[in-house]
């Protein structure tokens, strides 16, 4: 089917966004858009590996081509070498590989936990009695029986 058929065919376009959406789907493909003034980090190679440098969106050139200011200068860079970046008051590397990952900060728990330790001595000062301590649990000994290596003899 010629090029021009398939695209004014309504089942050929159909079968078309439904191969793309598979494809997208099955290789993880992320749609990236910014919009001029947008702040991200971009690639740059510096010998001998790619650093990441904050840089300013200017403008769309094409598809998926950008414009961007990086240290006073006007570059191209492809979307797949973009990345959103996000200015907060406060903001440091730990919170932001936390947040990505979805972990919690035990370091900040712990402190404030040991704050309150502080604040109420009473709670920490406090010795379990003999009644609520467990007695050390029994060691299970293996039951394996060793035997001597038996190598072959020359006769």
């Amino acid at each position: 089917m010629p090029l021009s058929r398939a695209k004014k065919d309504p089942p050929a376009r159909e079968r078309q966004r439904k191969m793309r959406e598979q494809f997208d789907r099955r290789n993880g493909t992320v749609s990236r858009s910014y919009e001029e003034g947008a702040l991200v980090f971009v690639q740059q190679w510096k010998a001998p590996h790619f650093i990441w440098k904050k840089a300013v969106v200017k403008r769309r050139v094409g598809a998926v081509l950008y414009e961007v200011e990086v240290d006073g200068k006007v570059v191209r860079k492809h979307a797949n070498q973009m990345r959103r970046r996000v200015e907060s008051e406060g903001s440091s590397t730990l919170s932001t590989l936390l947040d990505v990952l979805q972990l919690q900060d035990y370091v900040q728990q712990s402190q404030s936990i040991r704050q309150q330790r502080i604040d109420n001595p009473t709670i920490s000062s406090r010795t379990p009695t003999d009644a609520t301590q467990r007695p050390p649990p029994v060691l299970r000994r293996s039951t394996r029986i060793r035997r001597p290596v038996q190598r072959y003899g020359i006769s």
